[in-house]
């Protein structure tokens, strides 16, 4: 249930500070270098996030605006009034794992305007999609009537027309058996990005080395990903990975970039509060790699060490 949390946390806050710029450069959270977001250097990022992201990070919050227009923004028109979307999911068997992430994403802003003002609908991808936009209609129409329900928190909605279409792109769901929220989610987002995939036509791989340069490399590891998926979804909920692996003898450092949808973050064994920051700590910490998954450096064919750094997309 804690990781469960952390993670669903985690890809709320990444899914929020994607939206806002600057989406140019890389974001690094690691024990070197603390992040410290300010109004000032991302003025259109809402304050309570600034502030929620530096709380972590153990800086001190701004005073918050209580004004009734500090919402405003999010929730401009219509169906997305702040006092609607409090309604409850009925469980239809063993269904608690999907009502809660479904509860996750229908507060995860971005996705919720996408679906629910039917920006999707134009970029339903009906050639390569596994579902042809039947999963993506389904969720959008859940969220939609979760949105429609102007606040009255006793009703709770029928899942059962989004269940037969989740199961359908992921049978393992079929039935009514217990699962692991993390993988709903996971398969939950992967076949909405089917659905609204930009790339209809499959490309020739690219078989050219990428520049040493770390930050070109970065880049163009990424472009190379978005050559196969790119879509709003991935706009929302993918980052990028740098591990390095670095020889303790000849110092000769492999580093690579790989695509991730979520983050399994271990939780420090301690009483008491522990932050978010924490927890991304101890998933950077330098590790010592030996035995069977030892590398070898191709320079000194010696033990290397692992050192691991997460980044945001750019």
């Amino acid at each position: 249930m804690e990781h469960s949390f952390v993670l669903g946390y985690l890809c709320f806050l990444i899914t929020e500070i994607a939206n806002f710029p600057p989406r140019t450069a890389f974001l690094t959270l690691c024990k070197a270098t603390p992040l410290n977001l300010s109004p000032w250097s991302h003025p259109q990022m809402p304050r309570y996030l600034v502030n929620t992201v530096n709380t972590m990070f153990g800086f001190v919050p701004e005073a918050e605006d209580e004004s009734p227009r500090r919402h405003q923004s999010a929730y401009s028109s219509g169906v997305l009034s702040e006092n609607n979307g409090l309604v409850g999911l009925r469980n239809i068997g063993n269904t608690c794992f999907m009502n809660s992430v479904t509860q996750c994403l229908s507060n995860t802003r971005c996705l919720l305007e996408y679906l629910v003002r039917d920006g999707y609908s134009s970029d339903i991808n009906t050639t390569t999609s596994t579902m042809k936009g039947d999963l993506v209609r389904a969720f959008a129409n859940l969220l939609s009537d979760m949105w429609n329900e102007g606040g009255d928190s006793s009703r709770a909605l029928n899942t059962g027309p989004f269940k037969s279409q989740i199961q359908r792109f992921a049978p393992a769901f079929s039935g009514y058996q217990q699962h692991d929220a993390q993988e709903f989610l996971r398969k939950l987002l992967e076949g909405l990005h089917e659905d609204v995939n930009r790339v209809t036509v499959k490309p020739k791989p690219i078989t050219e080395d990428i520049d040493d340069d770390l930050h070109q490399k970065a880049m163009e590891s990424w472009k190379r990903y978005l050559r196969y998926d790119d879509s709003k979804v991935v706009d929302m909920f993918v980052g990028q990975l740098k591990s390095c692996l670095q020889c303790s003898v000849c110092g000769h450092c492999s580093v690579t970039f790989d695509p991730f949808w979520d983050l399994s973050l271990p939780i420090p064994s301690k009483s008491g509060q522990v932050r978010l920051s924490q927890c991304l700590d101890l998933f950077t910490k330098e590790e010592v790699l030996d035995g069977d998954e030892r590398p070898v450096s191709r320079v000194a064919w010696l033990a290397a060490e692992g050192n691991k750094c997460l980044l945001q997309k750019p």
